[in-house]
């Protein structure tokens, strides 16, 4: 049985944010043809407009995941059943969406990574770490003044990375998490705390976060820097927010 339909009856529960995580490198090219000839007409059109063929089966393998994972959490729907519109910076978004689920989607290098959770806005961000990225001059150009600055960088080349990585992705899935993604410039908000479980968020310039945000953050055991924002709600005060990890998914045909 598919492990999609499988999960029918597990669909986030109030303290759970769903992540799942997947390497491209697992899916067959083949399955990635097949999924593209049952793609609705409003997702072939979108996948038309991408002249390479790396950058179209890329959105036929996530659009397909997308509409796979969604549609095993609510009830009476296929992939192909679901209709998705954007707002204003093109964040994606259910309609009708009569079960309040949120999802964002993120991928990197070979990763693929999609976080769902129930009532919650969310933004998900994952990036493979580069070495030989120059960090220290894109930190200095995106990144506030408190978190990178010679104070703070350290003579340990690792340590920067793993700490520029971190940032990023944060910032990333923050700026999703608001709707606004690279329209909401990386030096009007700043994290503290960064080497903690827990950073903190501080508001620079004019911005104002959209609500209470939480903060998830992880390093992968093969080099990649995965962060989720999610909406903070009443109840988190005496519950605690789970990450509910889904690796490897084994039958997506």
């Amino acid at each position: 049985m598919s492990r999609f339909r499988h999960l029918s009856s597990s669909a986030p529960r109030s303290h759970e944010v769903h992540v799942w995580l997947l390497d491209r490198d697992d899916i067959n090219p083949t399955t990635i043809t097949a999924f593209a000839s049952l793609l609705p007409q409003q997702d072939r059109e979108r996948m038309e407009t991408f002249r390479s063929s790396t950058r179209r089966h890329l959105f036929v393998l996530t659009r397909m995941l997308l509409r796979k994972i969604l549609s095993a959490y609510i009830a009476n729907s296929t992939p192909d059943s679901l209709v998705f519109t954007q707002n204003a910076w093109g964040k994606p978004q259910l309609v009708p969406n009569s079960q309040a689920l949120h999802f964002n989607l993120s991928h990197s290098k070979d990763k693929v990574v999609i976080a769902v959770a129930n009532k919650r806005v969310l933004g998900v961000d994952i990036e493979y770490m580069d070495r030989s990225r120059n960090f220290n001059n894109i930190a200095q150009h995106y990144f506030h003044p408190t978190e990178w600055n010679d104070e703070i960088v350290e003579q340990n080349c690792i340590l920067n990375m793993r700490r520029f990585y971190k940032l990023w992705t944060l910032k990333e899935a923050l700026s999703k998490a608001e709707g606004q993604g690279l329209a909401l410039p990386f030096d009007s908000f700043y994290f503290s705390d960064v080497n903690s479980k827990q950073v903190t968020l501080h508001s620079a310039a004019d911005f104002k976060p959209a609500c209470p945000w939480r903060f998830h953050h992880q390093f992968t055991p093969d080099n990649y820097s995965l962060a989720m924002a999610f909406e903070g709600v009443a109840e988190d005060s005496h519950t605690a927010v789970s990450i509910v990890q889904r690796l490897a998914l084994d039958d997506i045909s």
